[in-house]
């Protein structure tokens, strides 16, 4: 006996299996710690998503450490799942760009199909979204010119993304020690791989991607997505970014039909100082039509990049401000203490001496 599920992190309409029914075979990747795959030696789990588990690994023969990526034994039965799998590998291979990850490898075992890519330290945007919360503006504005310029790369050869989120970014710590942080975009998996020969790995009423971050287009109509369906999802995590809120909460249909039909609330309600410009670059980049959007993730990096400079010539004009003589600190003294705040002038009149 099988029941539906929808999966609400990486959205697929599958069967799931109902735990008290014996017939069904386990889901759980028969994977194990020390197993060898060729020159590939498992080591430990890593994470699970909505393919397939990621294990690290070490390629034996290079002497380097590798993740793993193992297809969920629950989708042994579905025709679509290992093309769909190995569609990561595909548009890892067209895409010639550092923010991607690379994928040195993949194929089919008797326990079933496996990716080999690039391991990277560090941790997911989604995991410092929720340690941290809301990341400072600036950062917000040098992570989304990184993703852009990595999803523009993309698009240019021929691959949309289509589940962009949180957890499918990677922060990467220069191994220099500069204290920089690459962005990484992981998880090419539910790619649309235009002008590809072969059968689309998605027909009209598949629907694929996250609820949270999910263009209106992806819900209703799947094979008319193009590359602006990245421009929308891209908004949706600098709108969390900035404000420390996704765009839309509730249940699924609500999530979903929000998308479709209501406005999110500016970005700048919940923070002032968010700059007008980026506020406005936001909303755009969620605009239900996608006419109505960017025309494209070069685009973006253009106005992000326009937004990050002003930034930095407002801290320069700060930097370079003089500081006020000691007859001018003794005056806003005066005048802190003539409106009551005496208490304020003594602090301020402490900073002067």
């Amino acid at each position: 006996m099988s029941t539906a599920r929808i999966d609400t992190d990486s959205l697929t309409l599958s069967l799931a299996s109902d735990p008290r029914d014996d017939t069904v075979l386990d889901h759980r990747p028969a994977i194990v710690s020390g197993t060898m795959f060729g020159h590939y030696r498992v080591l430990e789990p890593l994470a699970d998503g909505g393919m397939g588990m990621v294990f690290l690994g070490e390629d034996t023969r290079l002497g380097r450490k590798v993740a793993l990526k193992f297809l969920h034994q629950r989708f042994l039965g579905d025709a679509s799942a290992v093309p769909r799998f190995f569609a990561e590998a595909l548009a890892a291979a067209r895409i010639s760009h550092p923010g991607t990850v690379s994928v040195f490898d993949y194929g089919s075992l008797d326990t079933g199909s496996y990716l080999v890519m690039e391991y990277l330290a560090g941790e997911s945007l989604g995991a410092r979204i929720e340690r941290e919360g809301r990341l400072p503006i600036a950062r917000v504005v040098a992570i989304g010119i990184e993703l852009a310029h990595t999803l523009a790369a993309a698009h240019e050869a021929g691959v949309i993304h289509r589940d962009l989120k949180p957890s499918n970014i990677h922060l990467v710590p220069d191994p220099a020690g500069s204290g920089h942080e690459f962005v990484k975009v992981l998880d090419f998996g539910i790619a649309k791989l235009l002008a590809s020969k072969g059968p689309p790995l998605t027909q009209q009423g598949d629907m694929l991607g996250t609820p949270f971050y999910m263009a209106p287009e992806q819900t209703f109509d799947p094979s008319t997505v193009d590359h602006r369906c990245d421009i929308y999802s891209l908004g949706c995590v600098l709108y969390q970014l900035v404000t420390g809120n996704v765009p839309f909460r509730g249940s699924l249909i609500e999530i979903l039909m929000a998308h479709q039909r209501l406005k999110p609330m500016p970005p700048s309600s919940f923070d002032a100082a968010i700059p007008p410009a980026l506020d406005a670059l936001i909303l755009r980049m969620m605009a239900k039509s996608r006419e109505g959007r960017p025309g494209s993730m070069a685009e973006v990096v253009s106005e992000l990049s326009s937004i990050q400079e002003s930034g930095h010539r407002a801290e320069g004009k700060l930097a370079g401000a003089q500081p006020l003589s000691l007859r001018q600190g003794m005056a806003v003294v005066g005048f802190l203490v003539g409106l009551g705040l005496v208490e304020v002038g003594l602090r301020y009149l402490a900073s002067l001496l």
